[in-house]
């Protein structure tokens, strides 16, 4: 079941979704104070993608 809500998902606009927080983790990473923050973006990425089996740590 995960796997086709993360499908309906993924075809519905989450791609896009993880596209936005990858390149707010880039544009992060510009700066030293933004470092942790960009980090941050980059683990928000893989549940933004699938979220119906993904971990946040």
């Amino acid at each position: 079941m995960a796997f086709i809500g993360n499908l309906i998902w993924i075809c519905t606009g989450g791609w896009m979704t993880a596209i936005g927080w990858l390149f707010a983790g880039i544009i992060c990473y510009v700066t030293i104070l933004g470092i942790p923050l960009g980090h941050q973006c980059m683990k928000m990425a893989k549940p933004a993608l699938c979220p119906f089996v993904a971990q946040v740590y």
